[in-house]
């Protein structure tokens, strides 16, 4: 196998995942199934599911083991979508992805409960891989992500968020599952604990890196990253640029952003983007999530893989990092 046939791979195991969410989601109740339609409609970037499958081919001995690689991916999947239609109700977004969301096209106890069978699916399905230790492993990132919220809703107010308090909100949030990823492709392939533990160790510090990034583009970004832009911004959701950005102005530029953060209009998200230009708050994201992506490349390399993998896995890390994934 090389690179090209790995992509091959990835794309054929895609595939199947979604023709499983397709054919799993269907239901006799009319409304959930216009919803789950409406709202699986967008893939997304799918990179959870993408890495669960590297991990899996890299442990891999046999063929054998890929009996339920289908299933774990799908369940990956599910759990980060379920994850997505809960936020947008607490979040209040009217749109993802450059679409409605299922709040504003329906209502919040449509998405919440949509949500909720979306993870009921997860966890039905990945108990037929009759792995006790995958399921324990999912079952307590679950936790995480929901603890994770929670933690972020008790520091929304702007400025009760410090730098620390901000890493434990995505590593329960984002980096949690990005880790369960890998290490549960590589439980699936019988990989030993040790590996296993430093698989979890790789995604969790891409998870990181992944998310300041996201919430640099918040800010930065444009359509191309299939990304409303603003978000954060509009729900007053305190995230690494704005901490950083209250870090290093003076103390009448910082009164000025607090008010502007708090009006949430237009004019004041440009005037704060102003700021963010003035104080070089993109380069200094860029720093931090880079010494991420090389605490992940320091895991990775304790593992031994094919070259052909590796290239691959060190082309995503590049690619997260300037956001072309």
């Amino acid at each position: 196998m090389n690179s090209s046939d790995l992509n091959q791979y990835i794309e054929y195991e895609l595939h199947k995942m979604n023709e499983l969410i397709t054919d799993i989601t269907k239901t006799n109740v009319d409304t959930i199934n216009k919803v789950l339609q409406y709202f699986l409609s967008d893939k997304g970037k799918q990179l959870r599911p993408i890495l669960t499958i590297i991990f899996h081919r890299i442990f891999a001995i046999n063929s054998s083991a890929n009996n339920h690689l289908t299933k774990l991916v799908t369940t990956i999947e599910l759990i980060h979508l379920a994850t997505l239609l809960h936020d947008d109700v607490i979040d209040e977004n009217d749109f993802r992805r450059n679409k409605s969301t299922v709040n504003a096209c329906w209502n919040n106890n449509i998405s919440v409960l949509s949500g909720d069978y979306l993870l009921s699916i997860a966890f039905s399905l990945v108990t037929s891989c009759s792995r006790i230790d995958i399921i324990r492993i999912l079952s307590n990132t679950t936790s995480k992500l929901v603890l994770g919220e929670f933690k972020q809703l008790e520091k929304k107010e702007l400025r009760s968020l410090s730098y620390d308090q901000y890493l434990d909100v995505i590593s329960c949030k984002t980096a949690s599952l990005f880790g369960a990823a890998c290490q549960v492709g590589a439980m699936l392939a019988h990989s030993d604990e040790n590996h296993a533990n430093i698989s979890y160790d790789f995604g969790f510090n891409l998870g990181i890196a992944f998310q300041m990034i996201d919430d640099l583009l918040d800010y930065i970004g444009n359509k191309q990253f299939n990304k409303n832009i603003g978000n954060d911004f509009f729900e007053q959701k305190t995230t690494l640029p704005i901490i950083l950005l209250l870090q290093q102005c003076s103390e009448s530029e910082k009164q000025s952003i607090i008010t502007g953060f708090k009006a949430r209009d237009i004019h004041n998200f440009q005037v704060i983007k102003e700021y963010m230009l003035t104080y070089n708050i993109s380069s200094e994201i860029l720093k931090l999530a880079t010494e991420y992506i090389k605490q992940a490349q320091e895991a990775i390399k304790k593992i031994t893989m094919e070259p052909y993998i590796a290239g691959c896995i060190e082309d995503m890390m590049n690619k997260l990092l300037h956001r072309l994934y």
